[in-house]
């Protein structure tokens, strides 16, 4: 028995050089807690504190399905809960609790950890004061000011999860005019509605490598006159840069409100790029709207009753065919459009597996995207001929104006062809017009305008566009409308709020009588001819693009 105990003891004394050892002791709660979250700390058990919660990286074994699919090996972010918390503090360290014997003598006895240390930890964020992330990485990250750091670990809020030896991007323009003839010879048999629609692809995947240290970026949508013409694919490779994975995927429906879910749901799972594939309705959404431009969102998580704040981190995309992007999110998106030219896009042979090749050849496209702006801020930030861009400075900076400094057309250039083709735009139009030919300088309610649409046919459809219910032009729908639009401008007419008689709004069209207002660009070209007019304009506005690198075939993408 001797033997035994002592066997014993021994094991217990190897065991304790090889863990430290955690003691508990009744009224020294503060004190055990401090010294887990030590003994965590020097362990390397990475957690981190993210929106006032705790969270930890985990890598996707098995790709996820449903109306959030994610590819095998994609990092998401999750909660980091009491159970798991309390299986690395027994890894780590070796518990005992402290008591007296009935002799009064003190013991020591091992015990698992308790459950109440490890609940404390994972519930109070400020306990541990964790470090602070804002997103993990996956390759090097190129810093505002062009440092580059390529070394594995946490920077300044980004945890970079990267192995080996990444080049390191250029400084030079000469090594920016490079680096942007190597992205456009990869996506070479891809074929655009305009030189700004290669502006875009371009842009989306130098904003896949920058977004980490961006406060905000513009949706990137691709959009095309069939299926098969490559969006999903060119979606992809911008995510295999970003995440040396597929892009992960989000199925937005015709529900605004589950589609938000889903994206909060994402964005506090940290998806570095989030793909909403095939758009066939309208896309429009505060959700997507705040996403875009605020730094955090406030997001209540699923089964939880506080609120938590996560960075918006996540380059935006979104894919269909003919997309159509309305009210404000159309200042918030560019949008690529590819054409193939041919009616059946998916019959093509393409002599090029551009998935295949974006992996094999990734550490040498991300060095590339970050040269481009890299070179652009190391030259001092050479100023460019690109308009202000709402809340888009940093972005502006260092995406879209190196861009245009090695000389591609402005990638947001496109903005005004999606305004173009926005319907609520066209119900704007449609509406004060209407509005000012029935009435001239009258000003007069809702009601009075619904009597006489009855006998206005352009009255009657103009309304219908906003208000139509049950095949009725509703007055509390058009009353909204009309609130909602208050003081809206278009062709030189301005919607104005006249007076509340007697509590009820009436309402007055303020402006010339006919024509386009003077300013010759508001109102839209015929239904039918839109994108063309607009496609033309842009095409004599924007800068010559640079010749495009030779294909190496004669069917192109």
């Amino acid at each position: 028995m001797r033997d035994i105990t002592d066997l014993q003891a021994r094991r217990d004394a190897e065991i304790a050089t090889e863990r430290p050892i955690i003691t508990v002791r009744a009224g020294e709660l503060a004190e055990t807690i401090e010294r887990a979250v030590a003994v965590l700390r020097d362990a390397g058990v990475e957690i981190y504190e993210r929106g006032g919660m705790l969270v930890r990286p985990v890598h996707v074994v098995e790709p996820m399905t449903g109306s959030v699919r994610r590819p095998r090996g994609a990092v998401v972010l999750v909660a980091v809960d009491a159970d798991w918390l309390r299986v690395q503090l027994a890894t780590v360290a070796r518990w005992r609790r402290y008591t007296r014997g009935s002799d009064g003598d003190p013991q020591e006895r091992s015990i698992d950890p308790p459950v109440d240390i490890a609940r404390t930890i994972a519930r109070v964020p400020d306990v541990g004061r964790w470090p602070p992330l804002r997103a993990v990485v996956r390759h090097p990250i190129l810093w505002p000011d062009g440092t580059w750091t390529g070394a594995r670990g946490y920077h300044d809020g980004l945890l970079l999860d990267v192995d080996g030896a990444w080049p390191e991007p250029g400084t030079t323009r000469a090594d920016a005019e490079a680096a942007l003839a190597t992205l456009r010879a990869h996506v070479r048999y891809y074929t655009w509605a305009m030189p700004a629609d290669e502006s875009v692809a371009m842009s989306m995947l130098v904003t896949a490598v920058a977004r980490p240290v961006l406060e905000a970026a513009p949706m990137h949508a691709l959009d095309a006159p069939a299926a098969g013409s490559g969006k999903s694919l060119l979606a992809d490779v911008a995510a295999i840069l970003a995440t040396g994975a597929r892009a992960a995927v989000m199925d937005y429906g015709r529900d605004p409100d589950e589609a938000a879910k889903r994206l909060d749901g994402m964005l506090l799972a940290g998806d570095a790029v989030i793909a909403l594939d095939n758009i066939e309705a309208p896309l429009e959404g505060a959700t997507l709207c705040q996403t875009l431009t605020q730094p955090s969102r406030r997001i209540r998580p699923l089964g939880a009753s506080t609120m938590v704040t996560v960075p918006c981190t996540a380059l935006l995309l979104a894919t269909g065919n003919n997309l159509t992007i309305r009210g404000d999110l159309v200042r918030r998106s560019i949008v690529c459009r590819i054409d193939a030219g041919v009616e059946r896009p998916e019959l093509r042979e393409i002599p090029q597996d551009i998935v295949a090749e974006t992996i094999e050849r990734r550490a040498e496209l991300v060095a590339a995207a970050q040269t481009i702006a890299r070179a652009y801020v190391l030259a001092g930030c050479p100023p460019v001929d690109v308009p202000p861009l709402g809340s888009y400075r940093e972005w502006t900076r260092l995406v879209r104006a190196p861009l245009v400094w090695v000389g591609m057309p402005d990638p947001a250039g496109v903005i005004e062809r999606a305004r173009a083709d926005d319907p609520s735009r066209e119900a704007v139009v449609a509406v004060l017009g209407a509005w000012r030919a029935a009435y001239g300088d009258e000003a007069v309610t809702a009601h009075g305008a619904i009597a006489r649409a009855e006998h206005d046919r352009d009255l009657h459809d103009a309304l219908a566009m906003v208000a139509l219910r049950r095949g009725q032009i509703d007055a509390r729908a058009l009353g909204y409308w009309l609130r909602a639009h208050r003081d809206a401008r278009s062709g030189g007419l301005t919607l104005r709020l006249a007076g509340r008689p007697r509590g009820t709004a009436i309402w007055r069209v303020t402006g010339p009588s006919g024509g386009d207002g003077g300013d010759g660009g508001d109102v839209p070209p015929p239904r039918g001819r839109a994108r063309e007019g607009t496609d033309i304009e842009l095409a004599q506005t924007s800068p010559p693009s640079p010749p495009s690198p030779p294909p190496d075939a004669e069917v192109p993408f």
